[in-house]
């Protein structure tokens, strides 16, 4: 059965910069595209001027406009099949309310800036997909070019509860022939011997499972798990970061405005984050 990966828009550069980042990732995943946009009827409780359009005239602009894009896409990807689809509401609903209809496996998703992560993850439409959304999403940083999956960085404690995320990160990474690399902050707590064991053991259990074999782990001593995670990542640029929304407080600290700066590199690096239900 064809995929399908849903990309919401607001027409801007970072959602249109998105949308072209998805068309070029489907070449490989063969999917289709939804281009999703909500507009909002506003309520006037002030004296200040609002939209005062109709629902239908709101809905008959979205339209348009999506069409115009569809045209656009259609050009530039003519072997791409791309479907546009609008509704009337706030956009974080709406989404996780298409989302929630079926047939979407990916939702691609614009950030802002330099800064685009951590505003994703503190606060924005994203945010709440994140939280609410059935299916992996991707979120694209303003200015981000698609460069191919080569290498795809996984960045977990390797638990139970990560197995079905590994095993979704393997079938993302078979039609790129991507190596992933699972990474572990080691902060020297446990006994080096036995966390190599354990994360020995992880990779073996996926390899088995799926027969994907591009894959490795690389274990960091680092008392910081978040300084360690950066600096690993100036490192080796991977083409994708992988996190799981277990626990949103874990990814909260990570993009921190007190540590956004020495986080500077998640401001070009694509997210792709993955649920857990422990």
């Amino acid at each position: 059965m064809m995929k399908t990966i849903l990309v919401p828009t607001d027409f801007s550069d970072h959602a249109n910069n998105a949308l072209h980042y998805a068309a070029e990732m489907n070449k490989q995943l063969k999917a289709r595209l939804v281009v999703f946009h909500s507009y909002h009827v506003p309520v006037p409780a002030t004296d200040l001027p609002v939209d005062t359009r109709s629902e239908a005239e709101l809905k008959k602009s979205s339209l348009k406009s999506l069409q115009d894009l569809k045209t656009s896409m259609s050009a530039e990807y003519p072997d791409m099949q791309v479907i546009v689809e609008t509704a009337a509401g706030f956009a974080d609903d709406e989404i996780v309310e298409r989302i929630t209809k079926g047939e979407c496996d990916y939702v691609v998703m614009g950030t802002h800036g330099a800064s685009g992560i951590r505003e994703v993850l503190l606060g924005s439409n994203t945010t709440t997909v994140m939280e609410k959304a059935t299916c992996p999403v991707f979120a694209i940083p303003a200015g981000c070019k698609w460069k191919a999956f080569n290498e795809i960085l996984f960045a977990a404690d390797y638990g139970t509860h990560n197995y079905k995320n590994a095993l979704e990160v393997v079938e993302l990474a078979k039609p790129f022939g991507a190596t992933i690399n699972l990474l572990h902050i080691r902060s020297g707590k446990l006994d080096e011997s036995m966390e190599y064991a354990e994360l020995e053991g992880f990779k073996s259990r996926v390899i088995e499972e799926t027969g994907y074999e591009k894959i490795r782990f690389t274990m960091v001593d680092h008392d910081d798990v978040f300084q360690g995670l950066n600096a690993y990542m100036e490192e080796s640029n991977p083409d994708l970061l992988v996190l799981s929304m277990r626990n949103r407080n874990f990814v909260q600290k990570i993009f921190s405005r007190s540590i956004t700066k020495r986080m500077a590199h998640h401001g070009h690096t694509p997210l792709y984050v993955l649920h857990t239900e422990a």
